[in-house]
């Protein structure tokens, strides 16, 4: 039995897909066996760091291929994506990213809470003001 999940993607890592499959020539992408990263990722990208002097952030702490995921996390969590989708797609579970991110998820649910709070009659006056200009 095959599981179909919903999967949400950045578009920067779409068009960097698509180069992959051009420049090794992979037409079906779905019957191809090859592996998408030749050798480990986790050496290529810590070679990259090295390489970019980008080893540690402006506050001396390490970089790694996990920054990519906390990255991404972060990111998804900012831009009210559903903490279950998030889940998902980084095989994790909604109380790992929960107890682990609740800072950018305060952040994310407290920005929803002040524009539902927001006095419906300001944004009427602003989007009348808008049209005036």
């Amino acid at each position: 039995m095959v599981v179909a999940y919903e999967c949400l993607t950045r578009p920067e890592a779409a068009e960097a897909f698509e180069r992959i499959k051009k420049r090794r020539c992979i037409k079906n992408h779905q019957l191809c066996d090859e592996p998408l990263f030749l050798e480990n990722h986790r050496t290529s990208f810590n070679a990259l760091l090295r390489r970019l002097r980008l080893k540690e952030n402006q506050q001396g702490s390490r970089r790694d291929f996990v920054s990519l995921r906390h990255s991404y996390i972060c990111n998804m969590i900012r831009n009210s994506v559903s903490v279950f989708l998030i889940a998902t797609n980084c095989r994790t579970s909604v109380d790992i990213i929960e107890k682990h991110y609740p800072a950018p998820m305060k952040v994310s649910l407290n920005a929803t809470q002040l524009l539902q709070e927001m006095d419906k009659s300001e944004l009427v006056h602003d989007s009348a003001m808008n049209k005036l200009f």
